[in-house]
């Protein structure tokens, strides 16, 4: 950040030149920032232009002396020594060509390795630094820095604090190398260093990691936007016999509208894509895939006809193939919009740091990083929030994150930022892209992530999980039954709201038992990865159940659905409401009273839409339970045994108002057992290190049971639509549909 004697420098400098409003000056300022800074020569008219302007040397003098210089170490500043501690590697002279020219494969490597302005140069080499002298007597010998100031000059004209680069180059056979730096440009062009890395991480992830190989075979999408020439164009990949190499952006729409594919204008962007009428995360995303080396990208707002359902909902059900068999994603994470762009990072942003410290008279690396950096550039970052995007992530072999918080890599084997490019240290993070197991087992992280991002059509919330339901579907063969899984249905039908928000339920999109049919975040019961070891009663389970899918995608949209539960006992009640609130901060709204021992007991219950119940002539609603049994959270009791704690979960049921004797789900329970009074605090100690706490209330789990022994036969016998006479097991006789 500028000091405020440097910006009223600043306004000096610029008050002494010509009018930044200039039309002649900004024409050349947007010439100049269109061409690539770093093979303009000095010749170039755009450079040559410059070379009349005058420079004053009582400002040059106050800009030096305001510069912020990094404190000197020995005969270095800090950023000298850092460089030389992080010397970039760009081979050796054993492979190089003694004939090499530039832009051959082994010759010409070059690294971009700190940004520097002519002003900081010269007060670091009056602090002391040796390095900064160097650089800067290089630019007096070749005559270039009165050039470079002269440009500088023009840029604060125009309130532009752009810098040039260092680079370092190879030479041919030769083992020395080359350093030379850019002109000033843009925050583009100023971070070649980023580019560079992230050729790198590509280069040594499809060389390297045999888990992230993409899915070479699976169905091309119908369209790609061929950027290899100066314009890009649309075009058919059923026009290739060759397998296609492609690029794919993940980007936020926003509300601004920019251009579409319609079948209005599909004819002429087959023949052209002009840049001029692109939005920057566009532009952006092509500079980066030819930084890339990659000649196809794929964009679903230009690859897909936007105002054809039958081809959206093609290309839609497509998704897990276009993202799996992308060779990497470009992920505009913090534009809010197409219009943003990809590089945001603020100037002085910094996402940790690697050093060298004295510790005990020894010498040793550090890093320094925030524990959340993986979250906020990623999951928390704009572009996370979005459902479609969880998809677009995790099927994708590679992601490379452009954001406010600088590049940040994903593959399935490594995570890495600009940052710390050779992986991040510790790896003290998770990602649900590092696949360490399948996906069916991140199904509840998956679920929970997802049903807690936006969405702008409710419609999409099957299709935009579509891509993942396939991609299990292949690993498991399981039945897909509207974001269910049939292996284990019983457990994921306890699903419950983390907290209830909507009053009404929102158009149908999906059977009330399905977590989709709802808005907001979802989670599963405590210890779901540990079922079914641990819980090992179940009160129910599921005879048959089925989805009614429409269009092309089979693990999209629904139009039907029910399933069919062989319970063992169901108990019945009213709902009252209340104004309570358990540890997680979720709002219990309703709760049943029942009658056990002679004592009235209120069992809250979450509904899954407050509106569900009619306050005023409620109906009696039925809760099932579905499994229960031991938690791993325990005691040890007083003669060393182990005591678990119990819980019983199941849902929340009333009659449908369009068929007799069927039901919709409206919420769900779970009901736990307490420890004795004089082990709740070697319980808290041993549960808060495992699990999140869970409200250690008064005891409902063998209460709710007396409740089942009381009325769960009678209830379950005059609920149920059929009484099942070889029932499996026999205690599982009373079938009900819910819809």
């Amino acid at each position: 950040m500028a000091s405020n004697d440097q910006t009223s420098n600043d306004a000096d400098f610029t008050s002494k030149k010509s009018n930044a409003h200039d039309e002649g000056l900004r024409e050349w300022f947007e010439e100049y920032m269109s061409e690539d800074a770093k093979i303009l020569s000095i010749n170039h008219h755009l450079v040559q232009a410059v070379a009349s302007d005058e420079l004053d040397e009582d400002l040059i003098e106050q800009r030096i002396s305001n510069s912020a210089t990094t404190p000197i170490l020995g005969r270095f500043c800090i950023k000298c020594q850092e460089l030389f501690d992080n010397w970039p590697t760009l081979g050796n002279s054993s492979t190089r060509e003694h004939d090499s020219e530039p832009g051959s494969e082994h010759g010409w490597e070059h690294a971009a390795v700190r940004p520097c302005s002519s002003f900081e140069l010269e007060a670091s080499t009056r602090a002391g630094c040796k390095f900064c002298a160097f650089l800067i007597q290089g630019l007096k010998d070749k005559e270039l820095l009165e050039l470079f100031r002269k440009i500088e000059n023009r840029l604060l004209l125009l309130g532009k604090h752009l810098m040039s680069y260092l680079s370092i180059q190879n030479w041919g056979a030769n083992p020395q190398q080359l350093l030379w730096s850019n002109l000033p440009a843009n925050c583009y062009e100023e971070s070649p260093d980023v580019l560079s890395t992230a050729n790198d991480w590509l280069s040594h992830c499809i060389q390297k990691h045999e888990a992230c190989k993409g899915n070479e075979h699976g169905a091309l999408p119908t369209r790609l936007i061929f950027v290899g020439e100066e314009s890009p164009r649309l075009v058919f990949t059923s026009d290739y016999q060759e397998t296609l190499r492609y690029a794919a952006l993940s980007h936020s729409w926003g509300s601004r509208k920019v251009i579409v594919l319609t079948s209005e204008n599909i004819d002429q962007l087959t023949k052209e894509i002009s840049l001029q009428i692109l939005p920057k995360t566009f532009n952006d995303a092509i500079n980066i895939t030819r930084k890339l080396g990659i000649d196809f990208l794929w964009i679903d707002t230009l690859c897909i006809i936007q105002n054809d359902e039958d081809d959206w909902n093609k290309e839609s059900a497509l998704m897990s193939s276009i993202y799996g068999g992308s060779v990497i994603t470009i992920a505009a994470s913090s534009a809010r919009d197409s219009t943003e762009g990809c590089f945001l990072k603020p100037p002085n942003f910094s996402g940790g740091l690697r050093v060298r410290i004295t510790d005990g008279g020894h010498q040793r690396v550090q890093d320094f990083r925030s524990v959340t950096e993986y979250d906020r550039s990623t999951l928390r970052a704009h572009l996370g929030t979005r459902a479609w995007v969880l998809q677009e992530k995790m099927l994708s072999p590679r992601t490379i994150h452009f954001g406010d918080r600088g590049a940040f890599w994903e593959c399935r084997s490594s995570i890495a930022s600009e940052f710390f490019p050779n992986e991040f240290p510790n790896r003290f993070v998770k990602s649900l892209v590092c696949r360490t197991r399948k996906f069916e087992w991140q199904w509840p992280q998956i679920v929970t992530l997802y049903s807690a991002a936006n969405l702008t059509y409710g419609k999409d919330k099957l299709p935009a999980l579509s891509g993942i339901a396939k991609s299990i579907f292949d690993e498991n063969g399981d039945q897909y039954l509207a974001g269910m899984w049939r292996r284990k249905i019983e457990e994921q039908l306890c699903w419950g709201l983390q907290r209830c928000k909507a009053s009404e339920r929102p158009p149908w999109r999906a059977p009330s038992w399905s977590w989709t049919s709802i808005d907001g975040s979802v989670s599963w019961p405590e210890f779901y990865e540990l079922s079914p070891q641990i819980f090992d009663t179940k009160y129910a389970h599921v005879v048959d159940a089925d989805t009614t899918t429409c269009g092309y995608n089979l693990f999209g949209q629904v139009t039907g659905g029910f399933i069919r539960l062989a319970c063992s006992a169901l108990a019945v009640g009213h709902i009252f409401y209340t104004e309570t609130f358990d540890v997680a901060g979720y709002k219990d709204v309703a709760a049943i009273l029942w009658n056990v021992g002679g004592e009235k007991k209120k069992f809250p219950i979450r509904l899954d839409c407050l509106n569900d119940v009619d306050q005023d002539y409620p109906r009696p609603i039925h809760l099932v339970p579905l499994i229960g049994g031991k938690t791993p959270t325990f005691i040890f009791g007083s003669e060393g045994e182990i005591i678990n704690k119990m819980m019983i979960a199941g849902i929340v049921l009333q009659n449908a108002h369009s068929v007799s004797r069927t039901y919709t789900r409206i919420g769900s329970f779970k009901f736990f057992s307490r420890f004795p009074e004089i082990y709740t605090m070697i319980y808290t100690m041993i549960y808060t290190m495992i699990y999140t706490m869970e409200k250690d209330d008064e005891e409902l789990y063998e209460p709710f049971l007396q409740v089942l022994e009381e009325q769960g036969l009678a209830t379950a016998e005059a609920a149920c639509s059929e009484i099942l006479s070889d029932a499996d097991p026999p205690d599982h006789r009373y079938l009900i549909t819910v819809l």
